[in-house]
């Protein structure tokens, strides 16, 4: 599964407080364990187990690596902090890069608020049409002997199971999950990310993954981090299981001695400027700097196309749902009184 956004917001926050811890020179177990009353669920526990831990006297890069309550990613990232010397600048880079991906994110999101909220009220006011004023509109048939459209005798069926005691407690189910479920930080994110996908805004999405991906990558590499290592942790961060797979081999094939540019060539499913960058035969800070490179164009591709996400769904949206409401509405309101008309013309 790739890292959430929640995941993200929870490794630049302990990114932060060590970064700072460290740069002031404080104790990493008390500062963590004042840090943990801030935080709320698994964060704030996870930090405290840490802090016990550093506190008792386990060396920083034991306990981190000891901590499986923190993600492996972040682990790595500290753990190659503290070794390369220069933990604040790398934990600093870290957090600063886990931030941009929330940014590009938070874009994503946005650019789905306004079509959810479209398709949420055509919803309401469908159910709203359906329930209360389908029986009237039946009645008004009957009247005046007007033949019901096509889409009555389906409606009404609708209609029929859910007034019915079990449709009424399924419906006030449904709706107060599918509430709490949207409300909820991760329902929303992972809603906007669902319907983004459905409409066309997955390679927002991909490059959004790939920017992170990308950056995060390059970090490890500049933190000696070695490469199929850097690999497999990276991994986690990109969207399609297939090109988690493709990088998990290639970490496999250069963990055995192969060089990244003979193997790289032959992963087709690897983004084609990844592969690009691994065939080159750079030298490794090349490497490092043609990823951030790499980070920088997906992260202008995803925020170009959450943009057009936000201009033209929402225009798309109201078109198809009000065109598909005013289309109801003729056909329940005009073509029976135009066939009325036609019957009482005919009946002078």
């Amino acid at each position: 599964m790739p890292a959430s956004a929640a995941d993200i917001s929870r490794m630049v926050q302990l990114a932060d407080e060590l970064e700072a811890l460290i740069r002031a020179g404080l104790p990493l177990g008390e500062g963590l364990r004042t840090a943990a009353g801030r935080w709320r669920g698994s964060l704030g526990q996870a930090a405290r187990k840490l802090a016990d831990q550093l506190e008792q006297g386990a060396p920083p890069i034991a306990a981190l690596e000891r901590a499986d309550d923190l993600p492996a990613l972040f682990r790595a990232v500290a753990v190659a902090s503290l070794r390369s010397g220069r933990p604040g600048e790398v934990l600093a880079a870290f957090a600063s890069s886990g931030r941009q991906t929330l940014e590009l994110h938070g874009a994503v999101v946005r650019g789905m608020m306004y079509p959810l909220i479209v398709i949420g009220l055509a919803l309401v006011l469908s159910t709203g049409l359906l329930v209360f004023l389908l029986p009237e509109y039946g009645q008004t048939l009957a009247v005046f002997r007007i033949p019901a459209p096509a889409w009555y005798d389906v409606a009404s069926r609708v209609r029929a199971a859910m007034i019915s005691q079990e449709g009424k407690i399924v419906c006030v189910v449904a709706a107060g999950l599918a509430a709490l479920w949207f409300i909820s930080r991760r329902g929303t994110e992972l809603t906007a990310t669902l319907i983004s996908n459905l409409l066309g805004g997955r390679r927002a999405t991909r490059d959004l993954r790939l920017a992170a991906a990308s950056r995060t990558l390059a970090l490890l590499l500049e933190s000696d981090v070695e490469l199929p290592t850097a690999l497999r942790l990276t991994s986690g961060l990109v969207l399609d299981s297939q090109t988690q797979r493709s990088m998990d081999f290639l970490a496999g094939l250069t963990n055995d001695g192969r060089p990244l540019a003979e193997t790289a060539n032959a992963l087709k499913s690897l983004p084609p400027l990844w592969r690009a960058i691994f065939t080159a035969r750079c030298s490794a800070a090349e490497t490092v700097e043609n990823l951030y490179q790499a980070a920088d164009l997906y992260g202008g591709r995803a925020a170009v196309r959450a943009d057009a996400m936000m201009r033209f769904l929402p225009t798309l949206l109201v078109c198809l749902i009000g065109g598909s409401i005013t289309a109801l509405y003729a056909s329940a309101v005009f073509v029976p009184l135009s066939q009325l008309w036609q019957g009482l013309g005919g009946a002078e």
